[in-house]
């Protein structure tokens, strides 16, 4: 019974007073942990998403490049077809043969 009532150094007693000190603790250690792996995160993919996007503006550059060409080869070969048939029918086989062309290449892609 006196053991009981001594508070001089009662291990309960430390305890109970340095739980939520030992909480907050934990709580800002968790944050720190948690912060530093969102900054690797970050880095680790910054430098990639920076390629793709240089890629991807890359190849859209491109294919406008390559589009614009294939407009002004579309009109050559209407005007080359002028020569021999009418405006009308010119647009015509140049348009059936665009058509047909891309219809291929998704039957190709499959």
């Amino acid at each position: 019974m006196e053991l009981s009532n001594h508070r001089g150094t009662h291990p309960e007693q430390y305890d109970s007073h340095s739980w939520p000190a030992l909480l907050a603790q934990l709580i800002a250690d968790l944050t720190k942990v948690l912060e530093a792996e969102a900054r690797l995160v970050r880095a680790s993919i910054e430098p990639t998403m920076t390629a793709v996007l240089n890629r991807w503006l890359l190849q859209l550059i491109l294919a406008s490049i390559a589009v614009t060409g294939g407009l002004l080869l579309l009109c050559a070969g209407v005007l080359l077809l002028h020569k021999w048939v009418e405006w009308w029918m010119a647009f015509g086989i140049a348009g059936a043969v665009t058509m047909t062309t891309a219809l291929f290449s998704l039957i190709g892609r499959g």
